[in-house]
C-alpha cells in the first residue's frame, strides 16, 4: 500500500489555531505525511496546532518521532502543539519519551470545540 492509502490528514484553521486530524496508521511509511501536514499548518503561523488523534489506528516509534518533531517545529516558530483524543497506549509511550507537554489539555476556545 502507498502511504496516502494508510494515512490521511485534514486541517481546519480557526482564529489563531489549526486543527489537524490524523486518520489511519502513523509509521515509517506515513510519518513524512504528518511532517508535511504540520509544516503546512505552521505556514499559516497559528499560535496553537491541535493534533486530533481520535482516528489514529496505529502509531509506532517512528510515528512518535513525528509527533515530537511537530512539537519541535512549532516551538521554533513560537507556537504550541496539543494532542487531543489520544489513546491510552500512545499517551503512555509519549510520557516515557518526555512528551508530556504535548498531552496538555487544549484551550477551551481552540478549534477542538468544533469536534
Amino acid at each position: 500500500m502507498r502511504p496516502l492509502e494508510l494515512l490521511q490528514t485534514h486541517s481546519l484553521l480557526y482564529k489563531n489555531a489549526t486543527l489537524l486530524q490524523v486518520v489511519g496508521e502513523l509509521d515509517m511509511a506515513t510519518a513524512p505525511l504528518v511532517d508535511q501536514a504540520v509544516a503546512a499548518c505552521l505556514a499559516e503561523q497559528p499560535q496553537h496546532v491541535y493534533l486530533d488523534l481520535s482516528r489514529l489506528e496505529f502509531c509506532d516509534r517512528t510515528g512518535l518521532g513525528a509527533l515530537l518533531r511537530a512539537r519541535h517545529r512549532a516551538r521554533a516558530q513560537g507556537a504550541m502543539v496539543h494532542l487531543i483524543s489520544i489513546h491510552r497506549q500512545l499517551r503512555r509511550s509519549l510520557a516515557a519519551l518526555g512528551g508530556t507537554d504535548l498531552l496538555a489539555p487544549p484551550r477551551p476556545d481552540g478549534p477542538a470545540v468544533l469536534l
